[in-house]
């Protein structure tokens, strides 16, 4: 039925078939692996901002814990205490000059 020209034609663009597919194949692969790296990477990034963002949250409770020492009572009146030493200090050195 076919000739052999029709035949060579079939089987020549079905070696071209399967080397496009064989390529697209290693292409496929290769850029699933290089996202399979690019998702490594920023896990490793996520990773150290969660680190950074857990130094950072440590750093704001203890300035807040620090804030609320200084607005509480006992450090105004010591802040009270060493005003009222030093203006008597001052005082007296000015006597004494």
């Amino acid at each position: 039925m076919y000739n052999r020209a029709m035949l060579t034609l079939i089987a020549v663009c079905l070696v071209l078939l399967t080397i496009a597919h064989v390529a697209a194949a290693i292409v496929a692969v290769t850029v699933l692996l290089q996202v399979r790296r690019a998702a490594d990477a920023v896990e490793v990034v996520a990773y150290q901002a969660q680190d950074q963002v857990s130094r950072i949250g440590e750093a704001t409770r203890k300035v807040e814990s620090l804030a609320g020492t200084l607005g509480s009572g006992w450090v105004k009146a010591g802040t009270a205490i060493l005003g009222m030493a030093l203006a008597i200090w001052t005082a007296r050195r000015r006597s004494d000059a």
